[in-house]
């Protein structure tokens, strides 16, 4: 009976979150593209306030002690998506440049204020929530330097379709690790987020 739970929670907070977290992305993804391709830049705008207003909602809850810490974990997980659909849509709209060289730059000072506040003992929800929106905008920028270097040598078309294959390899392996290594409901949420980037970095790369 217990390895029958046990397999379940592999399943389920490890694979399953995971996947759901790659649906969630590319569904609000579409979502943000559709609404900036019918309402334009206002209602653009709208959308990003709603789902700044979710994102930061979810991170306040991840932030409560009361909560379960694998609530915590999710909550924190999913304010950062939501969190990182704000930023791209402020790039889209022009209001940020965020995948530019300036981005670049905003993007390392984000990084390291958050690596010195983990340092320093960052709550468990707050942890998620930036790993999670960084690894996000981690990816576009990769995105956006893909299309630079591509257009620059041909080259690199083979040399990131490499990484994205090796992207969508980093998943597959992930997923053996949860089924015959994780221990822990914890330690497979937390490898449910490097199922979401590895996905997300291969599908971005593969197909833009």
């Amino acid at each position: 009976m217990h390895w029958r739970v046990d397999l379940r929670s592999k399943l389920a907070d490890g694979i399953g979150i995971g996947l759901f977290l790659v649906i969630i992305s590319f569904t609000f993804e579409l979502l943000t593209q559709l609404v900036y391709h019918f309402l334009g830049r206002p209602g653009a705008l709208i959308f990003a306030l709603i789902l700044m207003a979710v994102s930061v909602a979810a991170l306040e809850e991840s932030l409560r002690n009361r909560r379960a810490e694998n609530e915590r974990v999710l909550l924190g997980m999913f304010g950062g998506i939501l969190g990182s659909l704000v930023t791209e849509i402020s790039n889209q709209i022009g209001a940020l440049a965020l995948y530019s060289d300036a981005g670049i730059i905003l993007f390392i000072l984000v990084a390291l204020i958050v690596w010195t506040l983990w340092r320093r003992g960052l709550p468990l929800g707050a942890k998620l929530y930036m790993q999670t929106l960084l690894l996000s905008w981690l990816t576009r920028i990769f995105l956006a330097g893909q299309q630079f270097m591509e257009a620059w040598s041909p080259i690199f078309i083979v040399v990131y379709q490499i990484i994205g294959y090796l992207g969508l390899l980093a998943g597959l392996f992930v997923c053996v690790w949860i089924i015959f290594r994780s221990q822990t409901r914890y330690e497979r949420l937390r490898l449910a987020l490097a199922l979401w980037f590895s996905i997300l970095l291969g599908m971005v790369v593969l197909i833009g």
